[in-house]
């Protein structure tokens, strides 16, 4: 049986993830699951596979859901804000496409999410 296609969407914290998670279900004909560590381990199970159900498209989650989920329909990822880490960031772009298929990965950063986090970057020699 082919899986539909699903998306991840990474924000930097867990009220950030309510928020746009909220926005999506006000703005669109989606469902969509959340994950985030305010949430309980049993909240974090179910809302996973709410996620890789047929009936939900996109889950909203922080950095901790790039570690270790592997599902292979993942087309399209999307950083809201820069990732804390290039690790973060790698992780979270390693989630798209991992049969091979095409896939995209996009960040949406304003000057002010520069401007806050440049101070994190540093630059090897």
């Amino acid at each position: 049986m082919a899986h539909p296609d699903k998306g991840i969407v990474f924000a930097l914290t867990k009220p950030k993830v309510e928020e746009i998670a909220n926005y999506l279900e006000r703005h669109t004909s989606n469902v969509v699951a959340r994950y985030h560590s305010g949430m309980t381990f049993d909240e974090r199970k179910n809302n996973l596979s709410l996620w890789k159900s047929p009936n939900c498209s996109y889950i909203v989650a922080t950095c901790g859901l790039g570690q270790g989920v592997d599902y292979p329909n993942v087309r399209t990822v999307l950083h809201f804000g820069l990732a804390y880490s290039l690790t973060d960031y790698a992780q979270g772009t390693g989630r798209s496409g991992p049969d091979g298929k095409p896939a995209k990965c996009v960040t949406i950063y304003s000057e002010t999410y520069f401007q806050r986090f440049s101070k994190h970057l540093t630059v090897g020699s």
